[in-house]
C-alpha cells in the first residue's frame, strides 16, 4: 500500500516542481525586464533533454496606441541537463534554446522609438551564450504615427543566433552572430547573416533578397522616414533581385552605411513628371548613403526605346543628379514637353517641334539649375516658328542644345519642296541671342503661307491673290534685351522672296498680271517690291513699290506697262465711275501704261492713279456723246480718282486732223 500511494504521489509532485520551473522562468524574465509585464502559461521538465516553456509573453503596461504586447513566444525549449536532482541544487546549464512560432510586434511609439527596443540587451541565461534557433518566427512592423497607418509582416522566419566562442567571457564580448532566412509581404525570401550587439545599437548584416514586388502598395507599408526616402517606389513596379550589406556604428559621424544594389525585371514606371508610362523596364541600381547610381536602365514605350545611366547625391527631393539618356524613336509632342523643365518648354512652345527623333541627353542638375547636352536626331519631325508661323513637315537633321546654346541644322519639306533650316540661338535661358537662315526653292503661294503671316500683312497679301511659287531665303535675328529687364528679344525679320512664274490680281487694281518674276525684300515690318515684271497677253508689265505696317499701314505700288492692249479686262481694274467714262470714249488698240495705287489701311483710303499713252497709230475712240471716230491718236490720257486729263491729244478722222486738251471731272456715281 505504501508503494502504490507513492506512486499516486508523483504525479503531483512533478506537477509541483513544474510549477516551480514556470515561475523560476517567470522570474527570470521579470527581472530582466522589470518594466514589463511578463507572463509564462507552463512549464514541463523533459528528462533527458531539457525545459519546455508555452506561451511565454511580454507585454509593455500603459503603452499608448495599439499592440502593447511586444513579443509571444508559443514555445520555448532550453536545452540543458535535464535531471530533477540537478535542476533543484542549482540553475541548469543551458546549451541551446529553441524558438518555435515566436511572434514579435514592432511598433513605432509616439516619441519616435520602436517598442521592441526595449527587449534589448536579451537575457543572459549562462556565462556562456547558448545557440539559439527561431522556428517559424512572425515579425509585424507596425507604424501607426504614418496617416494612413502602415503594416508590414514577414513570417516565416527561421534563424540561428550564435556568439563568438569565448564571447562570454570577454569585456565587452556580448555581439552574437545572427543568420537565417524569412518570406513576407511583397517578397517571396530573404536570406541574410549578421552581426548585432546585445544592446542593439551597433550591427552589421549583408544577404540577398529573391522575389522582391516593387510597388507602391510595398512603399505605402514602409515605416514612415524611409517610405519618404524611396519616393521612387511610388512611381515604379517591378520584380526586384537585391543584394544588400548594412552597419550601424553608434560612434561614428553618420551611424548609418549601406550598400544596396538591385537588378529590376519586367518593371513599369508611371510618374507625375513622365510624360508616359515606361514599360519593359530593366536596370541594375547601387544604392549608398551617399547617392544612387543606376546602370544598364532599359526600357520602352510603344516604339520608342530607353537606355540611361546616371546618379543622384543624396536622397531629398532636390538634390542634384546627372543622366545620360539614348532614346530612339521618341515621340515627341506637347506631353513629353509639358513633363519637362520650364526653360525647355519655353523653347519648345516657341518652334513647336513634333514627330520622332533619335535623342542622345546629358542632363545635370546641381541643385538649383540645369544643365542640359541634347542632340536629336530627327527621324521625320515637323516644326513651326511661333514668329513665322509657317509649318514645315518630314523634317531630317540634327538639332543640339549644349552651354546653352541652340544649334539647328534641318532639312523640311513645304508640300514637296524643301526648306533647309540653320541657325544659332545662344544664352537661351538668361539673354536669347542669335541667327537662324531658312532657304528654300519653288515653294508655294498657298494657304499655309498667308495664315502664317501677321494681321496687316496677311490682308494685303491675300488682296494680292498671289499664285505660283517662289525662292525664300528669309534671316532671323535674335537682338538680346538688356541684362536684367526682363523683357523678350527683338526679332528682326529679314526675307528674300524670288518669284518664279507667279500671278497676282490686286484688289485695288484688279488688273492680272502673269509670268511675274522679280523679288520682294522683307526687312521687319516693310516690304520691297523690287524689279517685278510681268505680262498679261502681249502687254509687257514692271511693278516697284512698298508695303509698309508703320502708322497704320499703307501700301504704295507703281505699274508701268508697254504693249497693253485696250480691252475690258483693263477697264474692269478701274473704279466703277472711271469704268464709265472709258465706257464713254470707247478706246482700242495697245498703249503703254503707269499707274500709282496707294492704299491705307487706317482710314481704308484707295487712290489709283492711271496715265496712258498710245503706241504708234493704233489707238482710236469714238466717244458715245459725239458719234466721231478719231483715229491715231497720240498725247495721254490721265485717270485720277474721279477726275479725267486729257493732254495734248491728237488724232484724225479721215483726212480730217484734230488735237484737244481738257479735264473732266466725274462724280463717284459717275
Amino acid at each position: 500500500m505504501a508503494f502504490v500511494a507513492v506512486l499516486a504521489a508523483f504525479p503531483y509532485f512533478y506537477n509541483r516542481v513544474d510549477e516551480e520551473v514556470r515561475l523560476r522562468i517567470q522570474r527570470k524574465f521579470a527581472n530582466h525586464y522589470p518594466d514589463l509585464q511578463v507572463t509564462v502559461r507552463s512549464a514541463k521538465i523533459v528528462e533527458g533533454e531539457g525545459i519546455e516553456v508555452r506561451g511565454l509573453s511580454i507585454v509593455e503596461p500603459g503603452a499608448e496606441g495599439p499592440r502593447a504586447e511586444l513579443a509571444h513566444f508559443d514555445e520555448l525549449f532550453l536545452h540543458c541537463n535535464a535531471d530533477l536532482p540537478e535542476l533543484l541544487r542549482r540553475e541548469p546549464v543551458i546549451r541551446r534554446i529553441t524558438l518555435r512560432r515566436p511572434m514579435f510586434q514592432v511598433t513605432r511609439r509616439p516619441d519616435g522609438t520602436w517598442s521592441t527596443a526595449r527587449l534589448l540587451p536579451l537575457p543572459k541565461f549562462s556565462d556562456e551564450p547558448p545557440v539559439i534557433n527561431v522556428e517559424n518566427c512572425t515579425v509585424e512592423i507596425f507604424d501607426p504615427l504614418k496617416n494612413p497607418s502602415s503594416t508590414l509582416t514577414c513570417r516565416d522566419a527561421n534563424v540561428t543566433i550564435t556568439a563568438p566562442e569565448g564571447a562570454g567571457a570577454q569585456p565587452g564580448g556580448n555581439d552574437v552572430l545572427v543568420e537565417g532566412f524569412f518570406a513576407g509581404d511583397h517578397l517571396q525570401r530573404v536570406e541574410f547573416k549578421g552581426r548585432l550587439a546585445q544592446s542593439g545599437q551597433r550591427w552589421e548584416w549583408s544577404g540577398s533578397v529573391a522575389g522582391l514586388q516593387l510597388s507602391p502598395e510595398l512603399r505605402n507599408s514602409l515605416p514612415s522616414g524611409l517610405s519618404e526616402q524611396l519616393d521612387l517606389l511610388g512611381a515604379l513596379r517591378s520584380q526586384a533581385e537585391i543584394e544588400f550589406h548594412l552597419t550601424r556604428d553608434p560612434d561614428r559621424e553618420k551611424p548609418l552605411d549601406f550598400d544596396v544594389r538591385a537588378r529590376l525585371e519586367r518593371g513599369r514606371i508611371d510618374h507625375p513628371r513622365l510624360p508616359y508610362p515606361l514599360t519593359d523596364v530593366w536596370a541594375t541600381v547601387q544604392c549608398t548613403p551617399q547617392r544612387v547610381v543606376v546602370q544598364d536602365f532599359k526600357a520602352r514605350n510603344g516604339q520608342s526605346s530607353l537606355e540611361l545611366r546616371g546618379y543622384r547625391n543624396g536622397y531629398a527631393a532636390g538634390s542634384p543628379f546627372y543622366l545620360e539618356a539614348n532614346c530612339q524613336r521618341l515621340l515627341i509632342n506637347r506631353q513629353l514637353f509639358e513633363a519637362a523643365p520650364e526653360a525647355w518648354r519655353d523653347q519648345w512652345y516657341k518652334f513647336f517641334l513634333t514627330g520622332v527623333i533619335d535623342a542622345n541627353l546629358k542632363l545635370h542638375y546641381d541643385g538649383q539649375t540645369y544643365q542640359p547636352e541634347l542632340v536629336c536626331h530627327c527621324v521625320e519631325t515637323s516644326f513651326t516658328y511661333h514668329k513665322f508661323p509657317y509649318p514645315l513637315v518630314g523634317g531630317r537633321g540634327v538639332i543640339t542644345l549644349k552651354d546653352d546654346q541652340l544649334n539647328l541644322d534641318i532639312r523640311a519639306l513645304s508640300g514637296a519642296e524643301e526648306v533647309s533650316v540653320r541657325g544659332r540661338i545662344a544664352n537661351l535661358r538668361t539673354a536669347p541671342g542669335g541667327l537662324i537662315e531658312v532657304t528654300g526653292d519653288s515653294l508655294p503661294l498657298d494657304q499655309k503661307l498667308f495664315d502664317a503671316l501677321p494681321g496687316k500683312t496677311q490682308e494685303f497679301v491675300r488682296a494680292l491673290h498671289p499664285q505660283g511659287t517662289f525662292n525664300l531665303g528669309a534671316r532671323f535675328h535674335w537682338q538680346p534685351a538688356p541684362a536684367g529687364s526682363g523683357a523678350e528679344p527683338v526679332v528682326n525679320k529679314q526675307l528674300v522672296l524670288n518669284l518664279n512664274h507667279c500671278a497676282i490680281r490686286y484688289d485695288g487694281f484688279p488688273y492680272p498680271v502673269y509670268n511675274i518674276r522679280g523679288t520682294i525684300d522683307v526687312a521687319d515690318d516693310r516690304w520691297e517690291f523690287r524689279d517685278l515684271r510681268g505680262t498679261n497677253d502681249t502687254g509687257q508689265i514692271h511693278c516697284q513699290g512698298y508695303f509698309s505696317t508703320a502708322g497704320g499701314g499703307e501700301v504704295g505700288l507703281r505699274f508701268t506697262g508697254s504693249n497693253i492692249a485696250l480691252e475690258e479686262e483693263l477697264r474692269n481694274a478701274l473704279k466703277p465711275h472711271l469704268q464709265q467714262a472709258w465706257n464713254d470714249a470707247q478706246p482700242r488698240g495697245r498703249v503703254e501704261l503707269e499707274s500709282d495705287v496707294l492704299y491705307r489701311f487706317a482710314d481704308k483710303h484707295l487712290g489709283v492713279s492711271v496715265r496712258v499713252v498710245p503706241i504708234g497709230e493704233t489707238v482710236s475712240i469714238e466717244p458715245v456723246y459725239f458719234r466721231y471716230r478719231f483715229e491715231k491718236l497720240a498725247g495721254a490720257i490721265r485717270f485720277d480718282d474721279g477726275k479725267v486729263t486729257f493732254e495734248r491729244i491728237s488724232g484724225r478722222h479721215g483726212d480730217v486732223a484734230i488735237s484737244t486738251r481738257g479735264t473732266c471731272e466725274l462724280s463717284p456715281e459717275g
